[in-house]
């Protein structure tokens, strides 16, 4: 309710001011008014400060985090790539190994021509 509205409705403005029309006075007028100007005070605090700060906290803690992400897919991309290199290369020594021991074999049994044997040394390499 508007100042000018109260007074329309309090037409019987010689009488003196009682504490009950100042507090009737301050319920329909000034608090209604002191709550949308803090209302309308909190509202542009939040909009201008507030939300801008939020963003920029949240858009920081996004990108700390991804690179967080990365550094961890990074370490454990190349962790399971070392583990795969070391597989791969006790499988690679563990063939070569057997081809040796077959080619030793055929040649303490004499199996096979001394050209045959070198063709396999060959592919044993």
């Amino acid at each position: 309710m508007s100042k000018d509205e109260f007074l329309q409705n309090h037409p019987n403005k010689d009488q003196p001011v009682t504490v009950g029309a100042m507090v009737e006075a301050f319920d329909q007028v000034l608090v209604p008014r002191i709550k949308e100007v803090a209302t309308s005070t909190v509202q542009e605090a939040f909009d201008e400060v507030l939300l801008p700060a939020i963003d920029e906290m949240m858009k920081r803690n996004n990108a700390q985090q991804e690179n967080r992400m990365r550094d961890y897919i990074d370490r454990k991309f190349y962790d399971q790539i070392g583990e795969f290199s070391k597989r791969l290369d006790a499988k690679a020594e563990k063939e070569k190994q057997f081809k040796g021991k077959v080619i030793d074999l055929f040649r303490r049994h004499n199996m096979g021509t001394p050209e045959e044997i070198a063709f396999m040394e060959g592919l044993a390499q």
